[in-house]
């Protein structure tokens, strides 16, 4: 497929975390079975009114898809300390166990008007003594899940935009899902 010159795809990056299993413990079936459900936040890009309008698809998408692959989904502001801070259960949903989201729009410091558009997501890994015995306790150790971009020209519209963030998300889930 011949990407249009107005948009240029960017990098793309895939840690799925490790899992550890126990005896007792049987290996899950797919990514998703080693979280609790999906956590999400997205930041629109100051003065690209196209990048909130991306957000809000993102998080109707990133709901949808997540009712079907049947985890839980809740949608957070964004804090500075997103990717490990303490999350609450909230309505039997144990947030801190989730994968965390985050879709980000930025402008580019280069050239105006170029926007990157980015997945991260990542677990957050409390290793135990029994794992490293010169470990910290309450160490919070943040690990890739997924994360993929996208670089977008300037003058980019969002009718534009919607395939390459489609392609994205839908990468997430298949790889989430376990499926090739």
């Amino acid at each position: 497929m011949a990407i249009p010159s107005l948009i240029r795809l960017a990098a793309l990056a895939l840690c799925l975390a490790p899992q550890i299993a126990t005896a007792q413990t049987p290996a899950p079936q797919r990514p998703f079975d080693r979280v609790t459900g999906i956590v999400f936040t997205c930041g629109a890009a100051t003065g690209f009114a196209w990048t909130g309008d991306a957000c809000n698809q993102l998080s109707a998408e990133f709901r949808k898809r997540a009712a079907a692959a049947k985890l839980p989904f809740a949608e957070v502001p964004i804090t500075a300390d997103f990717r490990t801070r303490k999350r609450d259960t909230v309505d039997g949903f144990n947030q801190d166990k989730a994968v965390r989201v985050f879709w980000n729009f930025t402008e580019s410091t280069g050239t105006k008007g170029q926007i990157s558009a980015g997945l991260s997501s990542n677990i957050v890994y409390e290793p135990t003594k029994q794992d490293n015995p010169n470990i910290v306790p309450g160490q919070r150790i943040p690990m890739n899940f997924y994360a993929q971009s996208v670089l977008f020209d300037p003058g980019v519209k969002l009718s534009q935009a919607d395939e390459y963030l489609n392609q994205i998300t839908g990468t997430f889930f298949t790889l989430g899902e376990g499926k090739p």
